[in-house]
């Protein structure tokens, strides 16, 4: 399976050989051949917990299920505190996942620039702690500056160019 495609369900290829790492595993259980509508019960039933399975799946199925989370990100959450939770679990799985291959990210954030770009419309717009949004928004400008090759302005996340 193509690691770059954003639009198709990860296969049992893709998840071959975790026998080496019982973490993939698991979420190889719980994720493969599911489509992202599928996985949504998962996600409502523990966003954050998911994101910490986001940061360990084989790369072919990373891009794919990290639109999913974005998405759902955006569609179920209209409560304003939780968006900035739920946000804050993406940012931070996307951060990790970018000091691992940072090429994958890339790759990703370009294929669903503009879902990335109206999550960050709706964390400007959001009515949460005005700390919390600044740090959001530093974390996000981050990972959109590393995506395009840039490093943001006052960066401290840790994100390795």
């Amino acid at each position: 399976m193509q690691v770059n495609n954003i639009h198709l369900v990860p296969d049992a290829e893709c998840w071959e050989g975790p026998e080496a790492d019982p973490d993939v595993v698991a979420t190889a259980d719980m994720f493969l051949g599911k489509t992202r509508e599928d996985v949504v019960p998962l996600l409502e039933a523990n966003y954050v917990m998911r994101c910490l399975d986001l940061m360990g799946m084989p790369d072919c199925a990373f891009c794919y299920y990290a639109v999913g989370f974005a998405e759902f990100a955006l569609q179920h959450h209209c409560d304003d505190e939780n968006f900035g939770v739920i946000l804050g679990a993406l940012l931070d799985a996307l951060s990790s996942r970018w000091n691992r291959s940072p090429w994958l990210l890339r790759l990703m954030w370009h294929q669903a620039k503009p879902l990335f770009d109206e999550l960050f419309e709706r964390l400007g717009s959001a009515e949460i702690n005005t700390e919390t949004k600044a740090e959001l928004t530093q974390e996000f400008d981050e990972l959109r500056a590393a995506a395009n090759g840039q490093q943001a302005r006052g960066s401290g996340s840790g994100l390795e160019y």
